[in-house]
């Protein structure tokens, strides 16, 4: 009896000890620095985009206003984008891809980055002309921190050996 105990305990041990050497090696070399996995995370919900701002009713009103209507046209360049993805993946997987037409569609593909771009700008735009000047700096803030944490703006700042230590060939005795 004493020596299941003794096994059952030194099992769970194990995998303790491999479960935190398994953590600390992702942590280490899984996650790669400069990827923000928020960035790609879905879009802003309302609730998001206004809680920050301590909105009048008459602002959300006017926001309301907007919403849907850009809603709309980020919907159909979203799936304009996919689609256009869609025949790039299609076009890379063939058995001899045109190098001009795969051109092409990249072309789109970025012309549809543009518009998607500059349609969130107009509705900020829009949305900006109904906020008073404290709700359009925190709103400016808001954007700042969201658009550029981790992508080499205002985001988080580490020491001057990156966010984990000492880094790069020296650190690795590659000198």
């Amino acid at each position: 009896m004493k020596r299941n105990w003794l096994f059952f305990i030194l099992i769970c041990s194990v995998g303790l000890n491999l479960g935190m050497v398994a953590s600390f090696a992702y942590w280490r070399y899984g996650s790669q620095p400069g990827v923000n996995l928020k960035y790609t995370a879905s879009p802003l919900s309302f609730r998001e985009l206004t809680s920050p701002l301590n909105l009048t009713p008459e602002q959300l009103q006017i926001i309301r206003g907007l919403l849907p209507e850009h809603q709309r046209r980020i919907g159909d360049l979203r799936l304009g984008l996919t689609q256009r993805r869609q025949e790039l993946l299609a076009m890379l997987q063939a058995k001899d891809p045109s190098w001009s037409d795969m051109q092409d569609k990249i072309r789109e593909i970025s012309e549809l980055q543009g518009k998607l771009e500059m349609e969130t700008v107009q509705f900020f735009l829009g949305f900006q002309n109904s906020l008073k000047p404290e709700q359009k700096i925190a709103l400016m803030m808001f954007m700042e921190h969201r658009l550029l944490a981790g992508r080499g703006g205002k985001g988080r700042r580490h020491g001057p050996w990156g966010p984990r230590g000492r880094s790069g060939p020296k650190a690795r005795g590659m000198d």
